[in-house]
């Protein structure tokens, strides 16, 4: 059986999901809460990028949830829903708590849980190396929402340019 990832690809990886809260925060800050909410046409919003960032943890903790049954300290992270539709804010400290849980399970449980294969007969750590790449893509979005946030300036004010130069 070949070894799919060294103990370094698995800290560079789980680094790299670590640190996307960070970045993501980065990229929003000092745009105000309307902003955030506003999207050009034909794009998602700052918010609405968040958002995916969150539901692509809550699918990796899913699988990694199926595969390992309970994992310590995960419970009470999907209570932001409760308040219907949740801030961008919210949003960002929920991703920020579930990227540290995901990180966390080197210390708690080992490197080895991510080599344990999932019902696909894929390791776990495929789907971390899967979320980093749909992490990339996300935060590349993230950026160009955030220049048009900027360019429409405060409390989103309609600007019927899209403002993406796509760098």
């Amino acid at each position: 059986m070949e070894s799919l990832a060294t103990p370094m690809d698995l800290r560079a990886v789980l680094a790299a999901l670590g640190d996307t809260a960070g970045i993501a925060a980065d990229l929003v800050a000092g745009i105000d809460e309307t902003a955030l909410h506003t999207a050009a046409p034909g794009a998602p919003s700052c918010r609405d990028i968040v958002q995916e960032l969150v539901d692509a943890s809550f699918a990796l903790g899913r699988v990694a949830h199926e595969v390992l049954g309970h994992v310590p300290g995960a419970s009470g992270a999907a209570t932001a829903e409760q308040a219907g539709r949740p801030s961008a804010k919210q949003l960002l400290l929920q991703l920020r708590f579930l990227r540290e849980h995901i990180v966390s399970t080197v210390d708690q449980q080992g490197a080895a849980v991510w080599a344990t294969l999932t019902e696909a007969g894929r390791p776990l750590f495929a789907y971390a190396v899967d979320l980093q790449q749909q992490d990339a893509a996300w935060l590349n979005t993230l950026r160009q929402a955030a220049t048009a946030a900027r360019q429409r300036g405060p409390h989103g004010q309609a600007n019927t340019s899209t403002g993406q130069s796509g760098s």
